[in-house]
């Protein structure tokens, strides 16, 4: 199944709710990017310099092994996004005085993007990045609706790809009944109404 193209209004809004979600789901990072398992909580990601505006990440991690970078792009990695990113970790180096495990989800893979960058002769930053269109959607969905079966509540991880699942491999044709399905899910998923908003009303405000 080819997964269409999603048009930029679209992109645009899933970019800050991809942000908002992962504040209440950051566990779900860690089989999302493959990050080492361990207590994250998430800090300031402002990072200041002397007589120039602060700097903003999508997302700054702080676990016992150190710092993680979360960076949401909304479409494939250009040069001009990797430099960004590139700078956001020596910044981050900078700043803290660490080195930062840096991560890139990318929101649509509809051209190929650009993995590294030739710093030096010697030196290239590599970007580990992660397509969510290429997240198995159906299964995760078919899994939250067995678990809503036998009275289970779904994982942090399903929860959060429950979020935005409209952006995966959903294996659905119709897009519109997907929207439908994941709306009457959310009343058997007892979420509270704030979350409720982000699940339902949101992703049919899109369409």
């Amino acid at each position: 199944m080819r997964i269409k193209p999603l048009e930029n209004h679209v992109k645009n809004r899933y970019d800050s709710i991809f942000k908002i979600t992962t504040q209440s789901f950051v566990n779900a990072l860690i089989p999302l990017t493959d990050l080492p398992e361990d207590d994250y909580i998430i800090i300031s990601s402002q990072i200041f310099k002397p007589g120039h505006d602060a700097k903003s990440m999508d997302i700054l991690l702080k676990g016992k092994k150190g710092y993680v970078n979360i960076e949401f792009h909304k479409k494939e990695l250009s040069k001009h996004s990797l430099d960004r990113d590139f700078e956001y970790a020596v910044e981050c180096y900078l700043f803290y005085g660490e080195t930062i495990d840096q991560r890139i989800i990318v929101i649509d893979n509809e051209k190929k993007s650009v993995e590294k960058l030739k710093i030096m002769p010697d030196l290239d930053y590599k970007a580990k990045y992660y397509f969510i269109p290429e997240i198995d959607g159906a299964t995760i969905l078919n899994n939250i609706k067995n678990k809503i079966k036998n009275n289970q509540k779904p994982d942090e991880y399903e929860q959060y790809i429950f979020s935005i699942l409209p952006l995966t491999d959903h294996g659905y044709d119709n897009e519109k009944e997907l929207i439908i399905e994941l709306c009457n899910l959310t009343r058997k998923l007892n979420i509270t109404e704030k979350k409720q908003r982000s699940d339902c009303i949101m992703p049919n405000d899109l369409y």
